[in-house]
């Protein structure tokens, strides 16, 4: 992972299998170019794989973290996210929108309406 994410992008094990890439300064593109790359990566990397056993798989949850809003919130948000793809199948980024840009999804829909 670390060799993967560019910039001034961090990358943290949180636990087990878990990792947490922080991408300070990143727009939502930007950082869903970064995480559809990570699961392209580890898709070439099981399909590169000599050994029947190793078939490495990548689920992503994803969010922005909203203005002074708590990184532990942030964090479980994408946790919930992770679920959410590993649930939906594995080699997937599934995103979470924080309660700002879904008010902001909500109001655009009504407007449709």
């Amino acid at each position: 992972l670390i060799t993967r994410v560019e910039g001034d992008g961090l990358v943290g094990r949180l636990g087990g299998e878990e990792f947490a890439v922080f991408l300070p300064g990143a727009d939502l593109q930007a950082a869903l170019q970064c995480g559809e790359m990570l699961c392209a990566h580890a898709i070439a990397a099981s399909c590169a794989s000599n050994e029947p056993w190793l078939h490495p798989t990548i689920s992503i949850g994803a969010t922005m973290r909203d203005e002074n809003e708590p990184i532990g919130h942030t964090l479980k948000r994408a946790d919930k996210a992770l679920y959410m793809a590993k649930d939906l199948g594995r080699a997937r980024l599934q995103f979470d929108p924080g309660p700002s840009r879904m008010k902001l999804i909500d109001d655009v829909i009504k407007a449709r309406a």
